[in-house]
């Protein structure tokens, strides 16, 4: 097939790991930067006259406003799947608020399809009627295809026999830039814990009277688990006049306010879990940003160039679980296995799923779980070697986007 992917400049992981992985099911990639190769009128009308099987997007018609690109319309009106890293309920509020038509009918018009991540997710959509959905769970690269020129991140059209020259994975790569280090990397050892993420304080003025509300009534958030999280949500939006009425729209506008509640939660939960895990650890707590001190734990300054190699070198990695989404895989935990950290994360609905017999190896239901699974990890080298032996081998089959693609294509009745 010929499959174009218009990435965001929030999204190059991610992109970067769907290329690689079609160019290994031997598919013709054309891979554009929607700010840089598609910023002109003209070069959308020129891609529109490329025939394609397939164009796979992000983020369509949510993180960045309703913003289609102006006279996109792809030669024999291949499917269009858009997968949203965010709120999917933002993305379909913001199509039924720009069209006058209901959202799985304008989606229809275009062969736009949605690619949900997570289960629970396909599960509420599908209550609202939406059809237009598929299953996408978010997935790895088995190796980089490597351009020895450019590196990783090649443009325009990448072809198999061509472009597929030399084959890496992210560890290796990592391992490579370490040991050329005047010190072998030996500056950015840390034999405790790293955490990279923010305490997700980000949220739309508009949802504040409900945030307060919640809050409010929610002063044990952090004591509760994410599945307790959404039913105190559902049961707080079921009492609440602007969102407890049936109608299509009403049903709508709760999914997008319970997307935000959630979210809020989640970082008030985080927020509480970090507090506690810095008293417990000090200095063998590793975490960047100036975001950390504005809610009273102290933080080193921001180091983003150097996310990978920090979960590479120190002992554990650590994930709370996504804001937006609740399944066991995200960008994060992703990251922190390509690069060779031992990954130990909050257990999720589809933890075993993902992980199969690795997951109670790695993850925690509580607080007082997560120190217990800390100290012992910390304490025992040799496991968290063959742990992340083991998540890295797991993830670069079981998760790979090599693997989960066809499901996809299927899906969309491409395979024939």
């Amino acid at each position: 097939m010929r499959v174009c992917l218009i990435e965001n400049r929030w999204r190059i992981e991610e992109f970067r790991a769907l290329a690689s992985s079609l160019l290994d099911l031997g598919h013709d990639v054309l891979r554009l930067r929607r700010d840089v190769d598609l910023a002109t009128p003209d070069a959308v009308t020129g891609l529109s006259r490329v025939p394609l099987d397939l164009v796979i997007t992000s983020d369509w018609f949510g993180s960045f406003g309703f913003a289609p690109l102006a006279g996109f319309a792809p030669a024999g009106a291949p499917p269009i799947v858009d997968i949203a890293f965010g709120s999917l309920f933002m993305e379909v509020w913001n199509i039924r608020e720009a069209q006058p038509s209901p959202p799985d009918d304008y989606l229809a018009q275009g062969n736009f399809w949605l690619a949900v991540p997570c289960r629970r997710e396909m599960a509420r959509l599908a209550a609202l009627g939406m059809a237009r959905i598929v299953h996408l769970p978010f997935g790895t690269a088995e190796g980089y295809w490597a351009d020895p020129a450019v590196g990783l991140d090649s443009y325009g059209w990448l072809r198999p026999a061509t472009h597929c020259r030399q084959r890496v994975t992210m560890a290796e790569l990592i391992a490579n830039t370490l040991a050329g280090m005047a010190d072998g990397g030996r500056g950015l050892v840390h034999d405790g814990v790293v955490y990279l993420g923010n305490p997700g304080q980000d949220h739309d003025a508009v949802f504040q009277p409900a945030l307060d509300d919640f809050a409010a009534a929610t002063p044990d958030i952090a004591e509760l688990d994410v599945p307790a999280i959404h039913a105190r949500i559902e049961q707080f939006l079921h009492a609440r006049a602007d969102t407890a009425g049936d109608d299509a729209a009403t049903r709508l506008w709760r999914g997008r306010v319970a997307d935000a509640l959630a979210h809020d939660a989640k970082g008030r939960k985080r927020r509480v879990e970090v507090a506690r895990l810095h008293r417990h650890l000090g200095d063998r707590l590793m975490l960047f940003g100036d975001f950390w001190p504005k809610v009273g734990i102290p933080a080193r300054p921001e180091e983003a160039k150097l996310r990978g190699f920090r979960y590479a070198r120190s002992s554990l990695s650590i994930d709370f679980g996504s804001l937006s989404f609740d399944t066991a895989l995200y960008n994060r935990p992703r990251e922190i296995v390509e690069c060779g950290g031992v990954l130990l994360q909050t257990r999720c609905f589809d933890g075993v799923g993902v992980w199969g017999d690795l997951e109670p190896r790695m993850s925690f239901s509580d607080m007082p779980g997560m120190l217990d699974r800390i100290d012992d990890l910390l304490s025992r080298p040799a496991e968290r070697a063959a742990l992340a032996e083991a998540q890295g081998r797991h993830l670069g089959t079981r998760m790979s986007y090599r693997r989960l693609l066809p499901g996809l294509f299927e899906s969309l009745g491409l395979l024939r």
